[in-house]
């Protein structure tokens, strides 16, 4: 998936990193706490941490994020 622009951020936690890729796939919130057993506002606070330590205001800056970091393998994991 995306695990390459994680490495440019290493603040990011294993958790944030893991719901970040599902986001990035297109999961819903909803949907991603009731596979990882936690609730959805969990979900929510880790994706707005996430936002804020990529310095991301919104989801499509994030995947502009990820797609200017690496467009070959953005491409190919969010496609």
């Amino acid at each position: 998936m995306t695990r390459w622009v994680w490495k440019r951020e290493p603040g990011l936690t294993a958790r944030q990193r893991q719901i970040m890729e599902l986001v990035l796939a297109g999961h819903p919130s909803k949907n991603i706490a009731a596979d990882l057993g936690i609730s959805q506002r969990t979900v929510e606070n880790h994706r707005a941490a996430v936002m804020k330590k990529t310095g991301s205001h919104s989801l499509s800056a994030l995947i502009r994020l990820v797609l200017a970091a690496d467009p070959g393998t953005a491409a190919q994991s969010l496609g």
